[in-house]
């Protein structure tokens, strides 16, 4: 008898520390797909379009964004599985290219680089605007011949960028 309730006390103390956690849940509310790992020591990428969902069986407490890492930021109120990944704030990029030359402007990964702009104002067509992630871009003409002039100002939530040789 005493042996029954000796496993009945240990069966009961067995199911009361049955602790699960709850799963981890990531939702891609940004306009760009991800990748990303559940942890940095994961060897395992996961893409997620956008709108997309993914759960993980295990409870993490953030996420290491792979790409676009500049462009998404990751959140999770604090008593929630659920971890939501939007766009970073963005503005628009309108270049004038006074070069001899089609360019090529970059910076540093905030934006999608601008390819073959032609030469010409600020002409409101895809070849010479984009969007950029950061309040502080460092443009940058990519080239492997001579150094540019490069200047920009911020007017009206807009960043107007010139370009000489």
């Amino acid at each position: 008898m005493k042996k029954i309730l000796l496993i009945f006390a240990i069966v009961f103390l067995l199911q009361s520390c049955n602790f699960t956690q709850p799963d981890t849940t990531v939702i891609n509310n940004s306009s760009f797909p991800i990748s990303f790992k559940f942890s940095r020591y994961s060897e395992d990428t996961i893409l997620l379009n956008q709108n997309d969902t993914v759960s993980s069986k295990y409870n993490f407490s953030g996420i290491v964004i792979i790409q676009p890492e500049k462009r998404v930021t990751q959140s999770r109120e604090q008593s929630s599985n659920i971890i939501t990944i939007s766009d970073l704030p963005s503005w628009e990029v309108r270049v004038e290219n006074r070069t001899s030359r089609t360019i090529t402007l970059a910076a540093g990964g905030w934006m999608d680089n601008l390819v073959n702009i032609p030469i010409g104002s600020f002409i409101d067509d895809d070849a010479h605007k984009g969007r950029v992630y950061t309040r502080t871009p460092n443009f940058i003409v990519a080239s492997n011949t001579f150094p540019f002039n490069i200047q920009w100002q911020f007017r009206n939530n807009i960043f107007y960028v010139v370009i000489r040789d």
